[in-house]
């Protein structure tokens, strides 16, 4: 009856709000690795831009002194000048995009961005985790998808949305009990109620539904 189709569809849109929070979580953690990786990526850049402005700044020095000494033109030692100047420069830009990283990824976790906490580098095992495998068949995202899977259960809820509407069209029998008296005699009265619709099938619920 009306009743287990209104437990059916109460079981679906719990089913939903547990897919929401599943699909949420899941998302959270694909953005915590992503910004994860970035600020990893961002950090050895920084550090393979330290080592080579040391050596084309050990190479500038040197253009200086030979171009002191006439062994070298002085547009020669300017445009190295020029490197070192640039990737310092370069050198700056990446280590703010990596501290804005940081930020980032403190962030997902529910830290501020101030807090005394050294992220560390991935480790081997980190990077042969499943979650980094790459696989996008039809089967794999079928089972595995928490987007899908929220998909499905709003189409169920949908689905038992529509059967409560259609049920809602037929009379739904109701039994009530009240207390009544006649003389002297206290006396429990049953009643029932049987809603007949005459114009009204529940049509618009239907349609919206």
């Amino acid at each position: 009856g009306r009743l287990r189709v209104q437990k059916d569809r109460a079981r679906a849109a719990l089913d939903v709000q547990w897919l929401k929070v599943a699909d949420a979580e899941w998302r959270l953690r694909a953005d915590l690795r992503e910004a994860y990786f970035r600020w990893h990526a961002l950090t050895e850049r920084s550090a393979r831009l330290a080592e080579l402005i040391d050596q084309v700044s050990r190479i500038d020095e040197t253009a200086e002194g030979l171009a002191a000494a006439g062994s070298l033109g002085r547009a020669q030692a300017r445009l190295i000048h020029i490197e070192l100047v640039g990737r310092r420069a370069e050198l700056l830009r990446v280590q703010l995009e990596a501290d804005l990283a940081r930020v980032g990824v403190l962030g997902l976790i529910g830290l501020a961005p101030d807090a005394a906490i050294e992220l560390m580098e991935p480790s081997l095992a980190t990077l042969a985790s499943p979650m980094n495998a790459v696989d996008a068949s039809p089967e794999t995202l079928h089972s595995t998808s928490t987007e899908l899977a929220l998909l499905r259960g709003r189409y169920e809820l949908a689905e038992e949305t529509l059967r409560l509407a259609i049920q809602q069209q037929y009379p739904d029998l109701t039994l009530g009990l009240g207390p009544g008296s006649e003389g002297n005699d206290t006396r429990v009265g049953i009643g029932l109620s049987l809603p007949i619709p005459l114009f009204n099938r529940n049509a618009q619920a239907i349609a919206a539904a």
